[in-house]
């Protein structure tokens, strides 16, 4: 099965294998094949990233297309947040301050290849395929194909998106 994961941070780590310590909280759904899955959490104090990633563990298999995703924020922001990493260390990675953000907040929901490299762009394949046993391709007619047959190793694709504390999110 595919899971649909938010993980909230302060900055996106330089390392994926860092994304565990960066982590201020996450929220996780299996999706079920054939329906509509939805994620939806409250960005916490001091998030100003969110990492949406579709993975299939390494002991799982699945082979699905996700034909499009959305991402949408509701709610107010908070009255006050808490402090967050000095200026500096975040000029370049400050989340939009202010109202809240209108319509897909995705780039790409509909996992469009146009530069004709086999990859969504917009799309950070992690852990990626292998081509064989693991395949994240543009499926025929539109979306992603999505298969792991491969019960050692794990299978994702992601993307980092802007987020403002004590907003909700939801992904679908």
């Amino acid at each position: 099965s595919v899971s649909l994961c938010f993980f909230f941070v302060s900055k996106i780590p330089a390392r994926a294998g860092d994304l565990r310590k960066a982590t201020i909280s996450q929220k996780t759904v299996s999706a079920k094949a054939g329906q509509t899955t939805d994620l939806t959490a409250v960005a916490p104090a001091g998030a100003q990233w969110v990492k949406l990633w579709f993975y299939c563990p390494k002991i799982g298999v699945t082979d699905v297309v996700i034909d499009k995703v959305a991402m949408s924020s509701s709610g107010a922001p908070a009255a006050e947040a808490a402090p967050s990493a000095p200026a500096a260390a975040v000029t370049e990675t400050a989340a939009p301050v202010g109202p809240v953000p209108e319509g897909n907040l995705l780039k790409n929901p509909t996992f469009a290849d146009s530069d004709g490299d086999k990859n969504a762009d917009d799309w950070n394949p992690y852990p990626p395929g292998d081509g064989d046993s693991r395949v994240l391709a543009p499926a025929p007619g539109g979306g992603l194909t999505f298969k792991d047959a491969d019960t050692n190793n794990g299978l994702g694709i992601e993307q980092w998106v802007p987020v403002q504390a004590g907003l909700r999110y939801t992904a679908s």
